[in-house]
């Protein structure tokens, strides 16, 4: 099963089919009118979150972290 997940607000939307996967996320959309765009991955919310937390998956690189 295929999840879009927004990184901004944190919705999780279950894709049931490929023609309708949305570049962009409707709740950022209608909320503050900004586009947000949605990844795609194989694991829900709650897992994608905990795998995060657990640092199981890489984090992205911070400023500080980048070399000169």
């Amino acid at each position: 099963m295929t999840y879009l997940h927004c990184p901004r607000c944190r919705l999780a939307i279950k894709c049931r089919a490929e023609y309708l996967i949305l570049t962009n996320c409707p709740r950022c959309l209608a909320r503050t009118a900004i586009t947000s765009p949605l990844f795609v991955s194989p694991l829900d919310g709650a897992e994608l979150h905990a795998a995060r937390d657990s640092d199981a998956l890489p984090r992205p690189a911070q400023i500080s972290d980048a070399a000169p």
